[in-house]
């Protein structure tokens, strides 16, 4: 179980870090700006880098926290499914 809530969460949070790193971005700085106005600026400084900038560390914390929290998850779900009442 750990091991596919590892890999779910890593397709996840891989597939939307560019949307977040501009979204980061646009709201970081002093000056608020539009996202369209963001993704054209990362686009003339860095190009395409600048959107990638950060994902070796969204993915190694998405595969230890995935597989971290869907343990856990799962444990606590066994262990406690005797102790609590079945509410349906």
């Amino acid at each position: 179980m750990g091991i596919a809530g590892s890999i779910a969460h890593v397709v996840v949070e891989c597939a939307f870090h560019m949307i977040d790193t501009v979204n980061v971005n646009a709201k970081a700085g002093v000056d608020h700006v539009s996202t369209s106005t963001m993704v054209q600026k990362m686009w003339a400084k860095e190009g395409l880098i600048g959107y990638g900038r950060g994902i070796s560390a969204c993915f190694y914390s998405a595969a230890v926290g995935g597989f971290i929290y869907f343990t856990i998850y799962k444990t606590l779900k066994t262990k406690l499914a005797g102790i609590l009442p079945n509410i349906d």
